[in-house]
């Protein structure tokens, strides 16, 4: 179930000698099929410890009588992702006879975890309609069988916090959903598919995390799908995350979740906040202050880290920042990268970053300085880090526009490098 696995077998055989078969025999296969399907070599050997690559030759003669089995082992399989089990917000859309996960989800390989107000995630054997749960499994591989007009109509309690709820048992906008009583507000749904996203959409069979001000209850109904949903962040939420910097993680698994940053003040600490984090072994990305999105003050700095969990390395960070005028940068341990337009850089591995207390997810953190005011008096600033490998930021403050020579030196007083030479506008560069 592993891209990085190693299999092994053994694969016997005999000539069949009741129809007068006898040595030599052949066997044959696709050279080209196993290349395609193996990243890591496919051999064969024999008990007298000779070894044959499957990938440059598609077949063998043995003449051997001695020889009546080989030893096959294949490293890292090229899996097609369908294939692969990931994990999903799950919930069963109807009442089933039989509702136990093993039943519903044949293909699940880890418990059904659903998430409780106050306690956290509980592993439970069955599934009980209106309740959303993590899943671990192949989507391909399982199919409910239930019927579409079976549930259209459910009332389900919600806490004040966060809550994860199930479906019915036929789409329903987003925007449909009721509550009771009806000054409850609620924050954005959030859906996870390799990362948490936005929905509009409510679908059976997934499950959803959303957000509540007061306990009470909420309503769905696929009968008579109105326009009800009361949330702060109904209008323009999207459009506010689209004009702002962006910084998307995307692992080797091709898991990817997006944080975003931007100048203002915040009107509603809530409304960015993300759902609770995952379970263990579940890719996630936010600002630890459990947000996707920090505002950025004008005329202040700022450091901001950012969890990264669950990851599978190398990780690409690619960004989009051009929408506000700040000196930002990504400081990855030792390393600062800067943040200028767009562009990428790759996490080779977690131990390019910081521990989180609980040893469990790496930190990097996003340097940001807001619009500040132009500069007093001409400054260089201590590069950062130093000592450094393989780049270091040199920063430096202009009170009025000037021509800027900036030389590396070294011990000895001789000049190595001119890193720039020009005129440059009044600022921090």
């Amino acid at each position: 179930h592993s891209p990085i696995q190693t299999d092994t077998f053994l694969l016997s055989f005999l000539p069949g000698y009741l129809y007068g078969g006898d040595y030599p025999m052949t066997l044959q296969w696709s050279k080209e099929l196993i290349a395609q399907s193996f990243d890591g070599p496919v051999t064969l050997t024999d008990g007298k410890g000779a070894t044959i690559d499957m990938k440059s030759t598609g077949k063998i003669v043995i003449d051997d009588p001695s020889i009546a089995s080989f030893i096959l082992a294949s490293h890292r399989p090229n899996i097609p992702i369908t294939w692969l089990p990931k994990w999903a917000l799950v919930s069963s859309p109807a009442l089933m006879a039989d509702p136990r996960v093993t039943t519903l989800y044949p293909s699940a390989v880890s418990g059904a975890y659903a998430y409780h107000p106050g306690t956290g995630y509980i592993a439970e054997d069955s599934m009980t309609p209106g309740v959303g749960y993590w899943l671990k499994h192949r989507s391909s591989a399982d199919t409910i069988h239930y019927d579409e007009n079976g549930r259209l109509l459910d009332t389900l309690g919600i806490s004040a916090g966060w809550n994860l709820i199930g479906t019915l048992s036929k789409s329903l906008p987003a925007s449909a959903m009721k509550f009771e009583p009806p000054d409850i507000t609620t924050g954005y749904l959030f859906g996870y598919s390799g990362g948490y996203y936005l929905a509009d959409t409510i679908s059976p069979g997934s499950a959803y995390w959303l957000r509540a001000t007061d306990s009470g209850s909420a309503i769905l109904d696929a009968t008579s799908p109105g326009s009800h949903f009361k949330s702060p962040g109904n209008v323009g939420i999207r459009d506010r995350l689209q004009a702002s910097e962006q910084l998307r993680f995307t692992d080797a698994a091709g898991n990817s979740m997006t944080v975003y940053f931007t100048l203002g003040d915040e009107s509603d600490p809530g409304l960015f906040a993300l759902p609770p984090r995952p379970p263990d072994g579940i890719f996630d990305v936010r600002f630890a202050t459990e947000r996707m999105l920090e505002f950025i003050r004008e005329n202040e700095s700022a450091r901001y880290p950012i969890v990264i969990s669950s990851a599978h390395y190398p990780v690409t960070i690619s960004w989009r920042c051009q929408g506000i005028n700040t000196a930002s940068s990504l400081r990855m341990g030792v390393n600062e990268i800067n943040l200028r337009d767009s562009g990428s850089v790759t996490i080779l591995s977690a131990a390019m970053l910081e521990k989180s207390p609980d040893n469990k997810s790496a930190i990097l953190a996003l340097i940001v300085e807001g619009t500040p005011d132009i500069p007093t008096v001409y400054t260089l600033e201590q590069n950062y880090p130093n000592p450094f490998n393989p780049s270091t930021t040199i920063r430096y403050r202009l009170p009025v526009e000037s021509h800027v020579t900036l030389t590396v030196y070294d011990v000895l007083g001789q000049a190595i490098d001119v890193l720039t030479r020009d005129r440059s506008p009044a600022g921090i560069k």
